[in-house]
């Protein structure tokens, strides 16, 4: 069966998993859980001329059969899944876009990447954090225990390059710097369950695919983690009703968190994915920007 491909990306804690079930209730859909797939694809990529058969290759030999083997395992790791259509998740996915385009012509890269207020998501780390620590410490605990003592320093912790949210803010900034925007689907989780026929029908048309009426009352979760690897309980349960939920950050950080100058620059970019700096030579004023929306981009 010929299959088409899409990817899965964004920022922890935006509704990827929910998403994922959603998209499984169409019948030409497979959905994956979080995959580790592009690894494998990076190493490929990394070592393949450090074999002595494929160094021994002549050129352009030896870059077709690496991209032959790419494309293999992108589709390869999925020939069992009778299904049309694959939407294969990790949040890596946007640092491999110029590769992908390669192996499957850039006309055919599609990403959806599922986002949300950035001050939700960091309260939702602390509330699963606090529902963790119950019973066990988090992994994050685990490895940087004097990093992890407050409120505070856990938010400045996740967003660190190295960390799930600083990583997933950096990929798909990046991706928007190397001329990818058109190519990438902003999934907001806020609009999703507010304004969910019409992001339903958006995300339709710009996967060219045809319309699926999902049933929004009832998702049924067939993609399954085992949620002990990842150090946290419950972060990929789902509820099987999507409704609009209220921000909660107000509601689990006080005033030692939210009167910080951190806090402070996290809002200013609470929804960064939203801001679009442009560049424009005018006469006799070289190098002015414009910036669209609020605010420019930057780094914690």
């Amino acid at each position: 069966m010929k299959k088409k491909m899409f990817f899965v990306s964004g920022l922890p804690r935006s509704g990827s998993t929910l998403f994922m079930n959603i998209l499984n209730q169409n019948p030409r859909f497979y959905g994956s859980a979080s995959s580790g797939l592009i690894e494998i694809i990076r190493a490929i990529r990394d070592h393949w001329q450090e074999n002595v058969f494929c160094k021994a290759m002549p050129e352009p030999e030896r870059t077709d059969r690496k991209l032959d083997t790419i494309r293999g395992a992108l589709f390869g790791s999925y020939d069992s899944i009778e299904k049309p259509v694959i939407f294969e998740k990790n949040r890596g996915w946007p640092t491999m876009l110029e590769l992908l385009s390669t192996v499957l012509a850039k006309e055919n890269i599609k990403v959806i990447a599922c986002v949300r207020d950035l001050r939700d998501i960091l309260a939702s780390f602390e509330k699963l954090y606090r529902k963790t620590m119950l019973t066990s410490s988090t992994q994050q605990e685990r490895t940087a225990y004097l990093e992890q003592r407050t409120a505070l320093s856990r938010i400045k912790y996740l967003l660190r390059p190295s960390e799930s949210v600083g990583f997933s803010i950096d990929v798909l900034q990046d991706a928007k710097t190397r001329g990818w925007s058109d190519h990438i689907f902003f999934l907001d989780y806020d609009d999703l369950t507010l304004k969910t026929n019409k992001v339903i029908k958006d995300l339709y048309d710009f996967l060219e695919e045809p319309f699926f009426v999902h049933n929004f009352d009832h998702i049924e979760q067939v993609t399954r983690e085992d949620d002990t690897i990842h150090g946290f309980v419950g972060l990929h349960d789902i509820r099987p009703k999507l409704a609009s939920q209220d921000s909660q950050w107000p509601v689990v950080f006080d005033l030692s968190v939210i009167h910080t100058p951190l806090w402070k620059e996290i809002e200013s970019q609470s929804k960064f994915w939203k801001f679009d700096l442009s560049y424009r030579i005018d006469e006799g004023n070289y190098g002015k920007f414009l910036i669209k929306e609020t605010a420019q981009v930057r780094r914690f």
